[in-house]
């Protein structure tokens, strides 16, 4: 079913492609792209306003006996962060679902089509890192992840193909084709081992060792997978899907020969779970956003499987990441189309809106940490991208904002 190629290989390999397909059907969080490119300017400037104040009606929390969550004005930390925009122009695929921007080194990866770019978000910066050629025909890259030691830059496709690209070079070490499994959405790089795990169309999870040629199959959703993370020590992957489950994974990682069955799930969402996210120093603390029929955050302990915390949005929820151990950003789609930063009372498990940093003219679809955590990438299918330097947060340095809508539309051809 799955054929592994030695990765370094001194020559390109091409396995025999024996793929069934079965037609695509849009389910209800995906969306076509309708939107318009923005006409290129040097003065498109974004406005920021402080955040709207909370409503005064409370949110009960998922457990009744746990604080009300509130929402708070903006504070000093994050409220002072203030982006500036260039007038360039490019556009991503506007769908609820793919995953298509990844941190590298200092920059971000980009899926393009059947491209994959390099943006320097300093100067705005980009080239072209690898392209399809016919090895890859009618195949469309709709994930992205970047290897644990960033020498690689892992993309999935629209047919159940991965694919692995020297980071510095742009060469193509490793082709894989899963067959009958749909499009890869997502896909989550081991953070100490040469594995990635990749979430498909049709409800499974597979591990592939890169190196070994290994592959695991993890059964438990019925519907596409379009979030996964591994855990910071790389013991624990939690994955989420259109079917609104968040199952949380153990595999015995020194053997990949056998089917994976989840290790806990975690309930209460009622729409797709694209946005999870570990806490960075609680191992066991998980943060988690579903699509437009839920619009919840809500707070996990993965040892006793509860909620901690839960709060409505009021949107879609595109984004999860962990700023700190208390703070997290949160990106929204429809219909604030917002990045706003989060506050978690570790006390009272409370969670309250702290400051809106970004407002998007459209979903902010995709939003992702560097590894290091100094870094925050927010990019909306138009091609407006947010970056901020959070390591400089406290004297209220922004960085590196960068609008760059429309830029590269000729890659997208």
């Amino acid at each position: 079913m799955f054929h592994v190629d030695k990765l370094y290989a001194s020559s390109l390999l091409h396995p025999t492609e024996n793929v069934k397909h079965s037609a695509y059907v849009p389910v209800a969080e995906s969306d076509t792209n309708n939107s318009q490119p923005l006409t290129n300017t040097l003065d498109n400037r974004l406005l920021f306003q402080h955040p709207e104040k909370a409503s005064s009606d409370p949110i009960a929390l998922y457990k009744s006996a746990l604080p009300t969550a509130t929402c708070h004005p903006a504070t000093s930390a994050f409220s002072n962060l203030e982006p500036r925009s260039l007038g360039l122009s490019f556009s991503l695929l506007d769908d609820f679902y793919v995953n298509l921007v990844a941190w590298n080194w200092e920059r971000l990866v980009l899926g393009v089509n059947r491209r994959v770019v390099l943006l320097h978000p300093g100067t705005g910066n980009t080239r072209p890192l690898y392209t399809m050629d016919a090895q890859w025909v009618h195949h469309r890259i709709t994930s992205l992840t970047v290897s644990a030691d960033e020498h690689f830059v892992i993309f999935g496709t629209t047919r159940g193909g991965v694919g692995f690209v020297e980071s510095r070079l742009g060469k193509l070490c490793l082709r894989h084709v899963i067959a009958n499994v749909g499009r890869i959405c997502v896909l989550a790089a081991h953070p100490r081992l040469p594995l990635v795990a990749a979430g498909t169309k049709c409800g499974s999870i597979y591990l592939l060792n890169y190196r070994s040629g290994e592959i695991a199959e993890l059964i438990g959703h019925n519907q596409e997978v379009c979030g996964l993370r591994w855990s910071n020590n790389g013991t624990q992957l939690v994955s989420g899907g259109n079917d609104s489950t968040v199952y949380v994974w153990r595999p015995d990682l020194g053997d990949l020969s056998a089917t994976v069955c989840p290790f806990t799930s975690l309930p209460g969402h009622n729409a797709a779970v694209k946005s999870i996210c570990w806490n960075p120093e609680m191992p066991h603390i998980l943060a988690s956003g579903a699509g437009s029929n839920d619009g919840c955050i809500r707070i996990f302990d993965t040892l006793t499987q509860q909620c901690l915390a839960c709060i409505s949005t009021g949107s879609q929820v595109c984004g999860v990441e962990w700023v700190d151990s208390t703070h997290l950003a949160i990106s929204c789609g429809f219909s604030a189309n917002t990045v706003n930063i989060w506050t978690w009372n570790v006390q009272t498990y409370a969670l309250g809106q702290e400051s809106l940093i970004a407002q998007h003219r459209c979903r902010a679809l995709f939003l992702t940490a560097s590894r290091d955590g100094k870094r925050l990438a927010s990019v909306a299918p138009d091609g407006r991208t947010f970056v901020w330097c959070l390591s400089e947060r406290r004297t209220a340095k922004d960085l590196d904002v960068c609008d760059l809508s429309g830029l590269f539309s000729r890659l997208a051809m």
